[in-house]
């Protein structure tokens, strides 16, 4: 298993995923679950082989669910929700997969996650429950996972399930951010940006282009419509250039970001205007579109 994770990460070794893969296996021929998780994940995303390969990581992921592991229930739920592996798709069974993987263990932040999201939009029948999807994201978000930090801001700023308490909304943003997180990024610059509306964040228009640039540097459709913007009007240190902006409009039509649209015929018309929207992303949950 060791020998795994140094090729794995590169630790003192150059990087590589085939000779991982290969220690991984024989972990897991030792039916050892750590090292079955691992190759299921491996499997899924084909690293170490020469293409994904689903069916073989859902038989390894179900070795591992077999010993009761977390992880494992997690992942087979969503390869139920996104009809991988030969799986018919079945909302049901992957909620029932992820509360599975929640009680074994109650501080996978990754179940928890996707839980919150299930009680905050009542997926597959299940009875919505404002202030359980905060305790879970609250749970995850405290144990530094990113997207937990990203939806508990959420909540926090519209007052679902907690108390509305919009210092403490971008508080959990700026901790995702720092760690890269698009979508916080994105949420947090639109704040600086209105800081003279806001007045719970200062103004700050270079740090919000900052943190736009992070964000569209992920492939982040609404943050190079706001990085157009930014150089249509010359704010927050970009020099005013149209054509620029044009080319972030259609960077954004690129990553299905229809908004952009709009943005981009006043511009071709020349109807010059300043324009900052709050186009939130809505809870977010790992890898997994409930929303189809």
């Amino acid at each position: 298993m060791a020998l795994g994770m140094i090729y794995e990460y590169g630790y003192g070794v150059e990087q590589d995923d085939e000779e991982a893969l290969k220690w991984y296996q024989m972990s897991a021929d030792q039916k050892l679950i750590e090292g079955q998780t691992r190759v299921a994940r491996m499997m899924r995303d084909g690293r170490g082989t020469k293409r994904p390969n689903d069916k073989k990581a859902l038989q390894v992921f179900r070795d591992a669910a077999r010993g009761g592991d977390a992880e494992a229930f997690y992942n087979i739920g969503k390869l139920y929700q996104s009809g991988r592996a030969g799986l018919v798709p079945d909302d049901r069974k992957t909620v029932s997969l992820i509360k599975t993987s929640t009680k074994l263990d109650r501080d996978y932040m990754r179940s928890q996650t996707s839980m919150g999201l299930v009680y905050l939009k009542g997926i597959a029948g299940t009875e919505k429950d404002f202030d359980e999807a905060a305790r879970l994201f609250s749970s995850a978000a405290h144990q530094g996972y990113a997207r937990a930090q990203y939806n508990l801001g959420l909540l926090h700023e519209k007052g679902i399930g907690v108390s509305q308490d919009l210092v403490c909304a971008s508080m959990w943003w700026s901790k995702a951010a720092a760690q890269g997180h698009a979508p916080s990024q994105h949420n947090l610059a639109l704040r600086y940006m209105q800081g003279r509306r806001n007045q719970w964040l200062p103004q700050d228009d270079v740090g919000a282009v900052l943190l736009f640039r992070k964000a569209a540097s992920q492939l982040h459709g609404a943050s190079f419509t706001c990085l157009a913007l930014c150089y249509e009007h010359g704010i927050g240190g970009c020099e005013v250039d149209e054509i620029k902006a044009i080319e972030l409009c259609h960077e954004a039509l690129d990553e299905g970001y229809e908004p952009a649209r709009r943005h981009l015929e006043r511009l071709r018309t020349r109807k010059i205007y300043r324009e900052f929207e709050d186009e939130e992303e809505g809870c977010e949950e790992e890898d997994v579109n409930w929303d189809g």
